[in-house]
């Protein structure tokens, strides 16, 4: 990966133009991560989360809102906000087999334990 998150977020944005897709708005989020901009942050992903939702696409939505729920903690420090998203992508992925998402909703969860609460019991999963 070359870095080029500059071009990418052009990219997303010149998709954008044309039609509103969850998965430019999923990208342009990641573009703006790494840029620094959390405004676009915010904004872009918020709408992707909405737009899966609006698909049925309960995966891809659980995994926007684990970055939401990431995003609400370094961005703004907002640790209840962080884990009202966690607790949304949880039940977003209930009933849905493994999957990378329900990973990086552990990652996530267990970082934020470790993070905030200093308790590295909490950061591994239960049976």
């Amino acid at each position: 990966m070359r870095g080029a998150w500059t071009e990418a977020r052009a990219a997303f944005e010149t998709v954008l133009r044309i039609k509103e897709f969850p998965e430019a708005l999923d990208g342009l989020g990641t573009a703006a991560w790494w840029l620094d901009l959390a405004d676009v942050v915010f904004d872009s992903r918020a709408r992707a989360y909405r737009l899966y939702m609006a698909r049925g696409d309960r995966a891809a939505a659980a995994r926007v809102a684990v970055w939401l729920a990431w995003d609400s903690w370094a961005f703004r420090g907002e640790n209840v906000v962080a884990n009202g998203w966690l607790q949304r992508a949880r039940r977003l992925l209930e009933d849905h087999p493994p999957c990378a998402e329900r990973a990086w909703l552990e990652v996530r969860e267990g970082s934020l334990c470790l993070l905030e609460e200093g308790d590295p019991e909490r950061t591994v999963p239960g049976p």
